[in-house]
Parts: structure tokens; sequence; C-alpha cells
């Protein structure tokens, strides 16, 4: 006969378990308090994933975030566009990139002509471009004489746009009172997309074919673009045809050591329809002035640009030094025909870094820019668009030496 069960009281078997634990865990206690110790590791983050144009970047081009945090920095009235706030639309001008920033006017007048006002000045220019610079990755587009163009500028083959207005456009050297606005390219760490193919079409006939390639490997990386346009225009006698192409070539040298190179063809052909009366232009608003069909009115303008920026990082700072040449042939029947041939060319260093003055942040700006040009320029009485007697004959020259600083403490 089995013998019958005896409960154990909880109060002993909770003792029980209690000293059984104790006793498991002194040898657990006393292997812990023999191993190594082990070195600290460190995990840090942004806590976010990147976006499109964020991730990474490079020594001369910096990512498009870092871009705009530089930008912000300035103490003044600046302004940062986006490519990916354009990107989306129809964008063929300089006016569809920068008409929503506030202070600055952009009235286009025909094709890529057109008007481009900060704060008032360059208000009086229906042409051309006066008292304000114009820059491409950092490095001047203007002429030597100051004068500047928008031919240049691929809306469709930018990656952000600086605006500087007024006495904030020191920090490139630029001495224009109206500041100065500067168009970024993408690299193949900054575009949207190693390979894009776009194509656009619209009203009178117009039709946009727009294609871009990058790659990185290893040390290098390149990116070419290119886009052609053709419309006729709202008016008579306003045919546009332009091609633009655009190409950079990146090489780290060493740790902390970057050079890179930028190419740049740009081909326009646009008729011109000549102004219009007020009755005219409130009731035939398409036609073309007589004299501009007569005189077979154009600009004609092909452009090669070659520049080079090459970044060191310092231990402080960081130095630029920037150099560049820049090709223009134009032929510009008009009331004559204005036939010029010219070359700018110049070389820019600047460094920039931050430091602590007296515990406060302290950053500091230097640098110097000498740049030159030479134009032939000629002019013949217009005969239906083509060259009659010669009228002018000249050479034209300019020269800039400038050094500048900005500190902001």
């Amino acid at each position: 006969m089995p013998s019958p069960q005896r409960a154990v009281p909880r109060a002993a078997l909770s003792a029980s378990l209690l000293a059984s634990t104790l006793t498991l865990s002194a040898p657990a206690l006393a292997q812990a308090e023999s191993a190594a110790t082990l070195s600290e590791i460190s995990v840090s983050g942004s806590g976010r994933s990147p976006a499109s144009g964020e991730a990474v970047g490079s020594l001369t081009v910096p990512s498009v975030a870092a871009q705009r945090a530089a930008v912000n920095a300035t103490v003044g009235s600046v302004a940062f566009v986006d490519a990916a706030d354009f990107r989306d639309r129809y964008a063929n001008t300089v006016r569809d990139v920068l008409k929503d920033v506030p202070g600055v006017f952009v009235q286009e007048r025909y094709g890529q002509e057109m008007r481009l006002s900060i704060r008032g000045s360059g208000i009086a220019r229906g042409f051309h471009v006066r008292g304000i610079e114009l820059l491409q990755d950092g490095i001047p587009l203007n002429l030597a004489d100051g004068s500047g163009d928008f031919y240049q500028i691929d809306p469709l083959s930018l990656r952000s746009v600086e605006v500087y207005k007024g006495g904030n456009a020191l920090t490139f050297g630029a001495t224009t009172l109206g500041g100065a606005v500067n168009f970024v390219t993408p690299t193949a760490y900054t575009a949207f997309s190693p390979n894009v193919v776009r194509i656009d079409g619209g009203s009178f006939n117009t039709i946009r074919e727009h294609f871009q390639l990058s790659r990185i490997s290893g040390p290098a990386d390149f990116l070419i673009s290119g886009t052609a346009t053709n419309s006729d225009g709202f008016r008579d006698h306003e045919t546009q045809r332009t091609r633009n192409v655009n190409a950079n070539l990146g090489y780290q040298l060493a740790p902390g050591v970057e050079t890179r190179f930028y190419l740049g063809f740009y081909d326009t052909d646009q008729k011109l329809p000549g102004s219009l009366s007020l009755i005219d232009a409130l009731n035939n608003p398409r036609i073309a002035n007589p004299a501009a069909i007569t005189g077979n009115q154009s600009r004609k303008v092909t452009t090669e640009r070659i520049a080079n920026r090459t970044s060191f990082a310092l231990e402080v700072g960081r130095l630029d030094i920037d150099s560049w040449a820049i090709h223009k042939n134009l032929y510009h029947p008009i009331f004559q025909v204005i036939d010029q041939d010219g070359w700018t060319y110049g070389v820019a260093p600047r460094w920039a870094g931050t430091f602590d003055l007296g515990g406060y942040r302290n950053d500091l700006i230097l640098g110097l820019r000498a740049f030159a040009g030479i134009n032939e320029a000629r002019q013949f009485v217009n005969v239906a668009g083509l060259r009659g007697a010669q009228t002018l004959n000249a050479r034209q020259s300019a020269s800039n030496y400038e050094a500048y600083a900005e500190n902001r403490f």
C-alpha cells in the first residue's frame, strides 16, 4: 500500500527555491567578476533615411542638404531653390526657376532674353544682365566687363540654385550691387538618378529632349547631360533652337584633396520678333515687328566653357582654387549685324574656416580673384540678316583684380 504524500508548507517551499537560486547565482557572479572588460563602442545615426540628393556629396560639391545649410548660415537675405521643386513641371528658362523667390524679379522677353532684377538692381536692363553676378558651381559666368547672359543656364541640368542678395554675395567675391545667383549642377553623387531620359512637348510646336548619365568608379566620378529644345514661339519670327551639353569629372587625388573639371557647350539660334506698339500689343500680340522680318533679326550664340575646382580639406578650414576659360561667339543681326568673338579667363583661390575666438564661434572667408577678357567686336550693315559694309572693327578688353574678406562672429 503506497505511503501517503506529505504536504510541504508554502513558506518552506519558497525558502528552498530562494536558497537554490542564491546557490546557483554565486558561481555565475564569480565568473562575471573574472571576465575581461570590453572596450566601449559608440554608434550614432541621423535617425532617418536621407532624402534623394542628401545621402552623399563630395569635397568639391557637398550634398544638397549641406549646400542649403551653408546658404542659410548667411546672416542676411538669401534664398535656396532645390531642383526637386521644379523638376516635375515645365521649367524652360531662368524665370521658371526663380519666379517664386522673394525680392527677385524675372521678366521674359522672348526665348532666353529676359530681365533679371534683385531688389531693383538691373531693372532697367531688358537684355543681358548688369549689376548681378551669375555663377555656375561657384565659378563666374559673367564676362570680364560684368555683362552676362542666360543662354548657358539649362534648368534641367541644375541641382540647386543659391541666391545671395546685395552685399551677401561677397562670399563669392562679387562686388555687384544686386548680388549673385549661383546655379549648381549635379554630380554623380548628388544626381536624382544615374540615368535620366525626358521628353517634354507643348504648344507652338514645342518639344524638348533631355538625357543625363552619371557613374562613380572608385575615386573617380563623372556626369554628362544634354538638352535640345525646339519651339516656334508665341509670336511670328520667334523660332528657338537650343543645344546645351554640361559635363563634370571629379577625382579624389588623396584623402582631403579632390579636383573637378567642368565642360560645357551651349548653342542657341533665336529669331527675334522685335517690339510692338501698344495698339498692336493689345490687338495683334502675335505679329512681329516688320523691321525684325526684313532684317531677319536673330541672336546666334555659341559658347564653350571649361573650368576646374580643386579643393583641400585643411586642419582648419577648406581651400578652393578655381580656374576657368569661356569662349563666346556672337552673330547678332539687329539694326546692324553685330559679330563678336571673345575669351574670358580667370583664377580665384578662396579659403573658408571656422574656429573659436574667445569661446565664441567665428567664421572667416578670405579670397582673391583675377580675371580678364578680350573681345573682337565688329559691326556691319544689316542686309537681310547678312553682313554688308563694315562699320566697326574694335578690340575690347577688360581686367579685374579683387581681394575680399568676410567675418562672422
